[in-house]
């Protein structure tokens, strides 16, 4: 008897198995149906989709190591950078939601061309939006697409994706990270390791966060914030002026001049850092 019931128990549970197998593979195969009938408009609203930023001006950051030279990032537009939401592109009208190097809410009024495959300005909901820019956009590859203005003049900018959350400037905050600080360094004077982490976090120095500056309105150099404490209670705020000279970042004390309101960069750096 319980050699039988031992029987009867594996034969169960391999008929088990075997249609959870079968749901999965049919699971599988309707996903992947699903995807092979997307509309046109569907894949690339799911291409357009997250946020991004100027690809000259990362791309100037990149040669450059500094933010302050790579600050002219449009030709025409304006935009530093913008999110996209592919919820509302796939209903054929949406929304570039931009912002400058100074300030936000430079909305740009889009809509499909089916015939170019492509979104163009919407120029029926300018009235929305302030003074009318007409200009299309189409990606340009993998992560980068194209945004080309017939007023005033042809001119093309190009932008990269940075990431999926359309909405969320640390996301460009993390970027420049990347490009210029992330990495673990040696503190020349006292010969501790010190870590620049992409989430804007230090590991070795006193300070234990830190922000590349891409504002400009009182500065006329490169500039990163450092402090402790939490993005909201931030104790011992610094600024300090950087130069990043190959794999060496060196950075400066900034002390404000008020009778002449205006910053003076020290001689002499506070600290030399050499990436390991």
């Amino acid at each position: 008897m319980k050699n039988l019931l031992a029987v009867l128990l594996t034969c169960l549970l391999a008929l088990i198995s075997c249609k959870n197998e079968k749901n999965a593979g049919e699971a599988t195969v309707d996903t992947e149906t699903s995807a092979e009938n997307d509309t046109p408009l569907q894949k690339l609203a799911a291409d357009l989709d997250g946020f991004w930023i100027s690809d000259s001006y990362l791309s100037d950051i990149e040669r450059t190591k500094s933010v302050y030279q790579s600050r002219e990032y449009s030709k025409v537009g304006g935009l530093l950078g913008f999110s996209i939401y592919k919820d509302s592109l796939v209903t054929g009208t949406s929304r570039l939601l931009g912002f400058s190097g100074h300030e936000g809410g430079l909305y740009r009024p889009i809509k499909y061309n089916a015939a170019e495959n492509r979104f163009d300005y919407d120029a029926t909901r300018a009235g929305e939006f302030g003074d009318p820019i007409d200009f299309s956009l189409k990606m340009a590859g993998k992560n980068l697409l194209e945004i080309a203005h017939s007023k005033p003049s042809k001119q093309m900018d190009r932008y990269r994706k940075v990431g999926d959350k359309q909405d969320d400037l640390g996301l460009l905050d993390r970027e420049l990270n990347r490009i210029l600080f992330e990495g673990t360094y040696t503190d020349t004077v006292t010969g501790k390791k010190v870590i620049f982490s992409r989430d804007g976090k230090i590991e070795g120095m006193d300070h234990k966060n830190y922000r590349i500056s891409y504002h400009f309105d009182a500065l006329d150099f490169d500039a990163v914030y450092l402090w402790s404490g939490s993005e909201a209670n931030k104790i011992n705020q610094v600024e300090m002026h950087f130069k990043i000279d190959g794999t060496t970042i060196r950075l400066y004390s900034i002390v404000l001049n008020k009778d002449e309101m205006e910053y003076i960069v020290s001689k002499l750096p506070f600290a030399v850092l050499i990436k390991d």
